[in-house]
């Protein structure tokens, strides 16, 4: 069954995405799945979501992202990752300005984490399990808000 999506904002709470695609991706600006047992995002999933600029991923039990899940989300700006059970962080999204990590499993991070994320201006970690956070960690974000 095929069918076209024509609006710019898409609600797939409890959906669970397994290894397939929702058409239509292309179109969207924003894309909301909390709420899903979803555990990962399938590498394939959002390869046709050049337009997106914000992704909600709340509470979805995500244990792990796939290295390169995020190649295409050049204009993301907005992504929340809140509540899930995340160990490490991603490669870089260039234009993101949003990031919500809070309530996950981070223990450290490294000089690089943020490396990408020049433009970052509001980061969440609150709730994690880091013990220690330097300051030089977050020096390439000279747009980051204190």
């Amino acid at each position: 069954i095929a069918f076209t999506v024509t609006y710019s904002y898409y609600s797939i709470s409890y959906y669970s995405l397994g290894s397939s695609t929702v058409p239509g991706l292309n179109k969207l600006t924003h894309i909301n799945i909390s709420l899903s047992d979803i555990h990962a995002i399938p590498r394939t999933f959002l390869l046709d979501s050049q337009n997106l600029k914000i992704l909600w991923l709340r509470n979805c039990n995500i244990q792990r992202l796939e290295s390169n899940c995020f190649d295409a989300l050049f204009h993301l700006s907005n992504f929340n990752l809140h509540g899930n059970c995340i160990a490490d962080l991603f490669e870089e999204l260039i234009d993101l300005r949003y990031l919500t990590l809070s309530q996950n499993y981070l223990t450290s991070i490294n000089k690089n984490t943020f490396s990408g994320l020049t433009r970052l201006r509001y980061l969440n970690l609150d709730s994690n399990r880091l013990t220690i956070i330097k300051k030089n960690h977050f020096s390439i974000c000279q747009s980051l808000e204190t």
